[in-house]
């Protein structure tokens, strides 16, 4: 078993912020009485925006709706995900990517990337704890067992944890 988040679903939700930004910039604005096309405007904007986006994200970073728990088993030596009720069969891996990842420098994920032959499956880890490399993700285990059992993956030397096969 692991946790993994619903990532591109919380970024494309984070334009919930937009509106609440909309009202405090021009509140803000309207107070400091600061002309809409001005230096400062376009700078407490960008400000505002990134506030909101931090709340935003610190709110949502534990909140079940944005988590899910996922499994892995073998059989046959073959590798199997379960994750969003779907299985997958990872028998015929042509790469095999962990990274981290971030949303405007805010707590870092591990993300793992398979690529089968037509489709690519993403897994990105809870953030329940920041990772600073993604050695530090939940998701490192379930890397290298799919590595284990996919024999023909080579490592590339530019990357730790990248790996495909050769053509």
């Amino acid at each position: 078993m692991f946790t993994y988040q619903r990532w591109f679903l919380r970024i494309g939700c984070a334009g919930i912020t937009l509106p609440f930004a909309f009202i405090i910039q021009h509140l803000v604005a309207r107070l400091m009485d600061i002309e809409f096309a001005n230096f400062w405007y376009i700078l407490i904007c960008g400000i505002i925006m990134l506030i909101c986006l931090f709340i935003y994200y610190k709110f949502t970073q534990k909140y079940k709706w944005f988590e899910r728990k996922g499994a892995y088993w073998i059989k046959d030596e073959i590798v199997y995900i379960q994750i969003q009720n779907k299985i997958y069969e990872l028998n015929k891996v042509n790469w095999l990517r962990g990274t981290t990842v971030s949303v405007y420098g805010m707590a870092k994920s591990g993300m793992l990337v398979i690529q089968l032959d037509k489709r690519k499956i993403v897994i990105v880890s809870s953030q329940t704890t920041s990772v600073d490399s993604f050695e530090d993700s939940e998701l490192l285990h379930l890397f290298e067992t799919i590595l284990k059992f996919n024999t023909k993956l080579k490592k590339d030397d530019t990357l730790d944890f990248w790996y495909e096969i050769e053509h």
